[in-house]
């Protein structure tokens, strides 16, 4: 249970704050209302979006056992994003952010490192997870904001349906279907960083088949001082059909290959004072996704689902006047002797196959018009070939899933949510999770969540066998030692959350007050033994506690508002690292985040919309101990766009997004990665 010291403490601490901004939003509210045109008289929760990444089962928000964040193709575009993480700003708690120009990470109330490994990401239901990093590379992946229809988040532990991977929580970015799109939409952007891009997607039906191909290439040259460059190509194909009235299947199959530079933009007492180490990462990513849903009876369900993935990571190893500049080797005869003695040598070790196999098979049962459950069992299958990280050239691992949702309709007024996970992967390697929600409608409009959740991470494929070091004429000298003892990283979470429609001006808010207390944290720590190796251990602790408020407002068929503000206080109890910089009782993520965008079209044809994003100061980790504070930031972006009809249906628009208009150049992540303001122009021509 929440102590209520810990309660009292927080709104102590945060009342003010959060009393100015609530005061100064209902006054904006009261003014926009008073400004609004048109407004509908149709209840809101008569369309409350559904979601199905909550629980595998169709549910509204006012079902489901978790805050859900739901962020449409229209708001996509309206945002201006010019990459997927782009879009997770507009979800409350979320961090999103560049660690180089073309390297991405987001979180979720979690200390942020260049890795970050608490989220669970899904295209389509299909994990994007890589064990060879324990976390997602944005860049390969195979998508662009163009292919997106929605994004479905889950705020808050998510273990229970989806696994380890979702300890704090998850997304899944569905992608946009063929029946939804037109015939033909070709795209082209230009910008800053000599930004370079072509997209293309087609669709069909035939004969009650959907197809689409769609595919992309981009390329841009980095930020001027470290030309950290990327290219990109990519192709997807997807085919949807119902065999029978009782039968639907989709299968999806695509490639990204690429290269990637990559590098850590922050000072190194090894490194030039004005220079930094770029290595050029090439990449290439195949994967394939077959879904299969058959109704066996009207009570039941069957669901298949199986996913490939296959990413293939070669680091370009330095050249020896390289390693001369960014080390302490001194000559061209010992930088040649070092790399004959470490042909595998990668100054990053981002370097390495890995592959994965996952089949899940779930039977979706409704015995009564009150009740519904989701029962499933899933088998992972995990294979990483890596002589830079892992010094052995294979490792595999399957993973074992059981895993129950249930839904409960008491009361036409109380719906109570059940979710049971159990994993194992080897033997000696468990996971059990539950969470419990229970929704109360107080009114037609207004809602009230209990939940609490206790969920475990199973530790990754590499925080367990990582081990690297160099060979020397001494012999080997080891830098990261693998641990298979590692215990699963522990989360206990509590919320109370409120979800309230003005169905007099079809708004509704989401707020949510979360606690949340996280054990048996991994870090990798080191003795001060001389040359002892580190290795990972379950040295860390934190709690968050806070509130999140989510508010959305369709204010006539021309207007939208959208507003998300996060208070979090962080204080990690335990980190230890032995000899490197430990940092208890300090706060590691941003303490007040804000997002909002404006949506408007003054005429049918054209569209204006404006983001504003604020982020507190914070303080990011990498490997052993902490970086140099991140300070706060202000960012607001425009966008302007044109559309004109053409014949037989066609539609040409022309869109200009300003990225951090009028603020200065702010730091992102690393001290040394600046974002300026940055322009992109995009055409489109469009065919239905």
């Amino acid at each position: 249970m929440i102590h209520k010291d810990v309660i009292v403490l927080f709104f102590l601490d945060s009342i003010s704050h959060t009393l100015k901004k609530g005061i100064l939003l209902s006054l904006a509210l009261i003014s926009l209302k008073a400004l609004a045109e048109d407004l509908s008289e149709t209840a809101l929760l008569t369309h409350i979006p559904v979601v199905t990444s909550a629980t595998l089962m169709a549910q509204t928000l006012l079902e489901a056992p978790s805050s859900v964040t739901i962020i449409d193709r229209e708001t996509i575009e309206a945002s201006g994003a010019q990459h997927l993480v782009d879009i997770l700003r507009l979800v409350p708690g979320f961090q999103a952010f560049h660690v180089s120009s073309n390297k991405f990470g987001t979180s979720y109330h979690s200390v942020n490192d260049q890795f970050p490994n608490h989220l669970e990401i899904m295209i389509d239901g299909r994990s994007v997870y890589t064990p060879l990093l324990s976390t997602v590379l944005w860049n390969s992946i195979g998508l662009l904001p163009q292919d997106i229809e929605r994004v479905e988040v889950i705020r808050g532990s998510n273990t229970a349906t989806l696994g380890s991977n979702a300890f704090l929580g998850s997304i899944n970015f569905i992608t946009r279907h063929p029946a939804m799109i037109g015939k033909t939409e070709i795209s082209t952007t230009f910008g800053s960083l000599n930004t370079r891009q072509v997209h293309a997607k087609f669709s069909e039906q035939n004969r009650g088949v959907f197809y689409s191909l769609s595919g992309f290439y981009t390329e841009n040259n980095g930020n001027n001082r470290f030309n950290d460059s990327s290219r990109r190509s990519a192709l997807n194909a997807t085919v949807e059909f119902s065999p029978s009235l009782h039968n639907q299947i989709t299968y999806r199959i695509g490639i990204d290959t690429g290269f990637n530079d990559i590098g850590y933009l922050y000072p190194y007492h090894a490194f030039p004072e004005t220079d930094r180490y770029i290595a050029q990462q090439d990449y290439r990513t195949f994967y394939q996704q077959l879904r299969w849903s058959s109704i066996i009876s009207p009570a039941l369900t069957m669901h298949f689902d199986h996913a490939y993935q296959n990413l293939k990571l070669e680091e370009r190893t330095p050249e020896p006047y390289t390693l001369m500049k960014f080390s302490n080797i001194n000559t061209l005869k010992d930088a040649q002797a070092f790399l004959s003695l470490n042909p595998d040598y990668k100054g990053y070790r981002e370097d390495g196959l890995t592959q994965t196999l996952s089949t899940l098979l779930g039977f979706e049962y409704t015995p009564a018009t009150n009740f519904r459950t989701y029962t499933g069992l899933q088998h992972r299958y995990e294979k990483t070939i890596s002589p830079a990280l892992l010094q052995q050239r294979r490792i595999d691992a399957n993973s074992m899933r059981l895993f129950n949702n249930s839904s409960l309709q008491l009361t036409p007024q109380l719906n109570l949510n059940l979710g049971l996970s159990y994993e194992q992967r080897k033997t000696d390697n468990e996971a059990e999770s539950v969470r419990l929600g229970a929704n109360y409608a107080i009114k037609d409009n207004t809602l009230v969540r209990l939940g609490f959740s206790r969920s475990e991470r199973l530790p990754s494929m590499l925080e367990q066998e990582v081990n690297f070091g160099i060979n020397t004429e001494f012999g080997y000298i080891p830098f990261e030692i693998n641990n298979t003892s590692l215990n699963s990283e522990r989360i206990n979470s509590w919320e109370i959350a409120a979800l309230h429609a003005f169905t007099s001006f079809n708004a509704y808010v989401d707020n949510r007050l979360f606690y949340e207390q996280v054990t048996r944290g991994i870090v990798t720590s080191k003795t001060n033994e001389a040359h002892q190796p580190g290795k990972k251990e379950n040295n860390a602790a934190w709690s968050n506690v806070g509130i999140e408020t989510q508010f959305k407002w369709e204010i006539n068929d021309r207007l939208d508002f959208l507003m998300n503000y996060t208070y979090l206080e962080n204080k990690t109890s335990e980190w230890s690292q032995g000899i490197y910089e430990n940092f208890p009782s300090q706060r590691l993520t941003p303490k007040h985040s804000t997002s909002i965008l404006i949506n408007w079209k003054p005429q049918h044809n054209w569209n204006v919309s404006f983001g504003h994003y604020q982020v507190s100061s914070a303080k990011w980790r990498k490997t052993y101990g902490t970086l140099e504070e991140q300070p706060s930031y202000t960012r607001n972006d425009l966008r302007l766009s044109r559309r004109w009809s053409g014949l037989k249906q066609s539609q040409v628009e022309i869109s200009l997004t300003l990225q951090n208009l009028l603020g200065k150049t702010y730091q992102e992540f690393y001290q040394d990665h600046h974002f300026g303001r940055r322009v992109f122009l995009q055409m489109k021509y469009s065919l239905d």
